[in-house]
């Protein structure tokens, strides 16, 4: 049996599986070196257009590899997040949807990390914290053996 504070392989629980509350969350400010290399990559990409608007390829390219360097160096100091925003990427689909029907309704998200609480008729309080599927042998092949065909269950002889 597991002590309280260990998880199923023994070691530490997570933090944060636990709290009632959202936890919050204050970023650090930056420090002089991280604002030292944001101005740079600042002044970099500035300088990466004014190449790309005076048709300089050569002068851009090893601008654009600079900016990519100062990335690096951002990051590896403790930056989080992207350095340019980021693109709304192209909606893809895999397969065709057609044009006269409308679009689902969506639910809202919220920018939450603890569970919603349920209560029991006894007055017990649980939040669940595991999400599982259960897949059916009658749903069709799981793997290659004739046992896991869909069909009627067979029980040997003798069995309760």
């Amino acid at each position: 049996m597991r002590g309280a504070g260990q998880g199923a392989a023994g070691g530490a629980v997570p933090e944060g599986w636990h709290l009632d509350a959202e936890p919050v969350i204050t970023p650090d400010d930056p420090d002089d070196v991280q604002k030292m290399w944001v101005a740079q990559r600042a002044d970099t990409e500035q300088m990466h257009a004014q190449a790309q608007a005076d048709d300089l390829p050569g002068l851009a390219d090893e601008l654009g590899e600079l900016s990519a360097d100062l990335d690096d160096e951002i990051t590896g100091s403790g930056v989080r997040g992207s350095v340019l925003p980021g693109r709304t990427a192209r909606r893809h689909r895999s397969t065709r949807r057609r044009q006269d029907a409308p679009d689902l309704p969506r639910r809202k998200i919220t920018p939450v990390t603890i569970g919603k609480t349920y209560t029991a008729p006894d007055g017990a309080t649980y939040r669940p914290s595991m999400f599982l599927t259960l897949t059916c042998d009658s749903y069709g092949k799981v793997g290659a053996d004739e046992s896991s065909q869909p069909g009627p269950l067979r029980l040997p002889a003798g069995s309760p």
